[in-house]
């Protein structure tokens, strides 16, 4: 989970960068969770879940606090240029996203999916980063249902985004 949902958007983003950097306005945007809150801190000594018991949500919740641990990085990195970088909250979507779960899967799904939102509503904040003039030169926030809202405590550990961008350049062997 970590190698998906952090470091493939770690690599295509910092490949991307001299690009988004130079745009009339760049605009970074990065799908994390509310989940990032279930995790007191990012764990740089077992991030691939090698010495502890491998558990779906907790290794899910702790890629997405990679996602906002990233987004505040490269927020710090692009200051002083028209690019963007910010992470939002798409809040339960109603997805097939787990279907393939056996028979209990697909039976919490029917019973959630009454209480999901839909994918375009899902969406809204995501498209709202990516397009609205209002937020330029806004950069390491996080945002839900098209509002600014405060990261959980794990989110803003100082040192915690530079630790994680040097973690990541080492794992993908960048310079």
């Amino acid at each position: 989970m970590f190698a998906v949902n952090h470091l493939a958007h770690f690599s295509l983003t910092t490949r991307l960068l001299p690009r988004l950097s130079a745009a009339e306005q760049g605009r970074i945007v990065h799908t994390s969770s509310g989940a990032h809150a279930f995790v007191p801190r990012f764990d740089f000594e077992d991030f691939n879940w090698a010495r502890r018991r491998y558990r779906m949500f907790p290794a899910y919740a702790a890629s997405k606090l990679a996602t906002m641990l990233f987004n505040q990085a490269l927020g710090a990195r692009l200051s002083g240029t028209a690019c963007t970088s910010n992470a939002f909250h798409p809040g339960w979507v109603g997805t097939q996203l787990g279907a393939n779960n056996g028979l209990l899967g697909a039976l919490a799904l029917a019973l959630v999916r009454p209480f999901a939102r839909t994918p375009e509503r899902g969406a809204e904040t995501g498209l709202y980063l990516a397009c609205d003039p209002g937020l330029a030169g806004r950069r390491g926030e996080y945002f839900q249902d098209r509002r600014a809202t405060r990261a959980a405590s794990s989110a803003r550990e100082a040192g915690a985004p530079e630790r994680l961008w040097e973690l990541s350049e080492r794992l993908l062997g960048a310079h």
